[in-house]
């Protein structure tokens, strides 16, 4: 049976979206990686010596107006993912959205109804859940050894602070870098978690650390997020993540307990490493977890190979039109855990119900959800994105002042930060 050719796509976003084109170099018979389109012209310069067969679009709506482009890698900036996935989604064009899937929940339930109105793939880039030792820990639950989850653990702790100055554009308002609440960015921690065990987070009750900068007037910085999820099954998961000290790399952890065994990763310096607890073993095992395929791919990719595997998983869904391995419903359950989050937070840690947005009763109450932190938002939207202090907080001059002094030495637009 013939195979489809490879799957031609697009990419919005001349920083992250380059470890997609990687990716899709190390799969020529799936994906190619044809054009790109960015915000920074200067930013140009930089693909064509990385990709000088992609074309460089003068505009987005160019890009999707190309027939030559079968799908769309949306991976510009966290908080406007969701209007370019959607004006893919009605050009006809198959997306790939980076994390996270939106910004307000009105957008969230557009993106369900569009996805559903126009049959196109839309895939949730959580790149995590592609992990090695993610990879193994979800071949296990899913072989039922573990038996059906009680209670789990995420965590992406990123502190950051050394390299800030290549994740910061200051080229723009309100990067949203600057001023995200602290559980936004909830999705490493998590996704993988929603992945492993298929179950829906039904309810939030959230907190965040609250540290004083002694002798400064700026808020207090508010770090690291925690958010303790219900899942539909009754299951627990506590998720944490956020800079809550001068630990780098970053380190993600994961841990399962089921009903029949447990099992956690490891922390520096070896991620991979496993263990497992096993009611029909006598004792824990130890081991590596290794990629079961695409190996020697996966090692020239970023992420630990996982962004391999988020476009692989892509690509033969777009190219087979099976459902997607992490759909927009999915995509926007990890995603509420954060939005809904932040509720929590603001209302002193309270439980919030996280909307189902699979079902358009649900939808039609959430629609006109319109709520965000971001500066510029209408006020009567406008939410604080400060616990303590219950207004919009924006980083001290001093701290804006250190990035643009790196940034004298290594210009953002030059600045290739890899994961």
């Amino acid at each position: 049976m013939p195979q489809p050719p490879p799957l031609r796509i697009g990419v919005l976003g001349t920083r992250r979206g380059i470890a997609f084109a990687e990716a899709a170099d190390q799969l020529p018979g799936l994906a190619r990686v044809t054009g790109f389109v960015g915000r920074d012209a200067k930013r140009a310069g930089v693909i064509r010596r990385l990709f000088p067969k992609a074309r460089i679009y003068d505009s987005y709506e160019q890009m999707l107006d190309d027939d030559a482009i079968d799908a769309v890698v949306v991976a510009n900036y966290a908080d406007e993912h969701a209007p370019p996935a959607l004006a893919a989604l009605r050009a006809g064009k198959h997306v790939l959205s980076e994390v996270v899937a939106f910004d307000t929940i009105a957008q969230g339930v557009e993106l369900a109804r569009t996805v559903e109105k126009t049959g196109k793939i839309y895939f949730f880039g959580e790149n995590f859940c592609y992990m090695a030792f993610v990879q193994e820990m979800r071949r296990l639950y899913e072989s039922g050894a573990l038996g059906e989850v009680r209670y789990a653990e995420g965590e992406y702790v990123h502190w950051a602070q050394g390299v800030m100055h290549m994740l910061v554009d200051l080229d723009i308002p309100n990067h949203w870098r600057l001023w995200v609440p602290p559980t936004f960015y909830c999705t490493h921690s998590v996704g993988p978690l929603l992945r492993i065990t298929g179950e829906r987070p039904v309810a939030v009750s959230a907190s965040v650390g609250v540290i004083a900068l002694p002798g400064t007037k700026h808020p207090p910085v508010q770090t690291p997020a925690v958010e303790i999820v219900r899942l539909a099954n009754g299951a627990i998961v506590k998720s944490l993540h956020g800079g809550p000290g001068p630990r780098e790399p970053w380190q993600p952890w994961f841990s399962i307990a089921g009903s029949k065994g447990c099992i956690e990763s490891n922390r520096w310096p070896s991620p991979n490493l496993v263990t497992r607890y096993l009611d029909r073993e006598k004792h824990p095992r130890s081991y590596t977890a290794k990629f079961t395929r695409l190996a020697k791919q996966a090692a020239k990719t970023q992420h630990w190979g996982a962004d391999l595997f988020t476009l692989e998983r892509f690509a033969h869904a777009a190219r087979t039109g099976e459902k997607p391995d992490i759909d927009v419903y999915m995509g926007l359950d990890m995603t509420l855990v954060g939005a809904m989050g932040w509720r929590s937070v603001l209302a002193g840690s309270a439980w919030m119900d996280i909307p189902d947005l699979r079902k358009e009763s649900v939808r039609k109450k959430w629609e006109s959800d319109r709520y965000s932190c971001k500066p510029g938002t209408p006020k009567k939207y406008l939410l604080p994105n400060h616990a303590t202090t219950g207004r919009t907080t924006l980083p001290d001059m001093a701290f804006i002042k250190t990035i643009r002094r790196e940034q004298k030495r290594e210009p953002y637009y030059k600045a290739m930060y890899r994961d």
